[in-house]
Formats: C-alpha cells, structure tokens, sequence
C-alpha cells in the first residue's frame, strides 16, 4: 500500500488529497491540473518506492515500521505500473512518522494511525517548499497503546473553573 499526496502546484488549480491501494487507476488521475503526486513509503519497508523507481516489482527482506498500514514487502505488478504512470515521485520517512499523529492530534484534534498520517511526516521531514499542500487523514487502525498514549488526558481536558 502506498499513501499518496499531491502539493506544490505548477499551476493554478485545485491540490485535492489522494490516497491508493489498488492498482486500477483512479478516476481522477486525468484531472491533475499541473500538481504532483508524490507517494510516501516508510523507510523501514521501502519495496513500493524501490519499485517504482526501478520499474520492476522488487520484493525486499523483512520489513520494521509502526505504519504497518502502508507496509508492502511484495509488490503487485499492476500497482507498480501504475504508479510509473501517475506517481511523480516517493518519498520516504523514518520511524519519526510517530510525530505525525502527535502533530495532527495537537492541531486539529484527530487520532489518526500511523499510515494516516505519513503524508504529515514527509511534510514534517522533507523540504516542500512553501506553496499549498494537500494530503489525506485517515485511519482508525491504531493499537491500544498507541491510543492511551494520543488521547487527551482526562485530567487535563477543559474543566469548569469551580468558585
């Protein structure tokens, strides 16, 4: 699986978030409007970014990443060639991507899993410049662990002020 994001416009337009699991092209792959789509992969299961850049489905060894969403040790043929049609570019991000669900929690009150947020890392880890930036939030497939440690404190939360 491959999280996909698009920003940094060429051209005026529209930067809508993306997300891909398939390998069947989306229906608004022909509508890009001069944005590129870029493609994040976890460093520490990097086959789908390896494969796209080479072009051949090129498994790799075991893999070790907390964004087990996005975690593809075999990749699809079909989906390889459709990210060499599509996906201008991958990136990849280290096991920071654990700062990413924090970041989102913290400005707009999401708990989101690791691999709903990988878009955020790569913003948080790479240099994108300053033009607008879309990408998708999403998922709910989060461990208990990772839960306690995200959700607000109880103790902490907005409590009336008592006379």
């Amino acid at each position: 699986m491959l999280s996909v994001w698009c920003g940094r416009a060429r051209a005026p337009g529209e930067a809508g978030p993306v997300a891909r699991a398939s390998a069947s092209p989306p229906s608004w792959a022909g509508h890009r409007r001069g944005l590129p789509f870029i493609g994040v992969c976890a460093a520490g299961a990097p086959a789908m970014a390896t494969s796209r850049r080479t072009g051949v489905p090129e498994a790799t060894g075991p893999v070790s990443t907390m964004a087990d969403g996005i975690t593809v040790r075999v990749p699809v043929p079909a989906a390889v060639a459709w990210m060499r049609e599509v996906v201008d570019d991958v990136l990849l991000v280290e096991e920071d991507i654990r700062l990413a669900p924090r970041t989102v929690r913290d400005a707009l009150g999401l708990i989101l899993e690791p691999s709903g947020a990988v878009g955020i890392a790569a913003a948080l880890r790479h240099d994108l410049g300053t033009a607008p930036l879309g990408t998708i939030l999403t998922g709910g497939n989060y461990s208990p662990g990772l839960l306690a440690e995200l959700a607000p404190d109880p103790a902490r939360v907005n409590r009336p002020v008592s006379a």
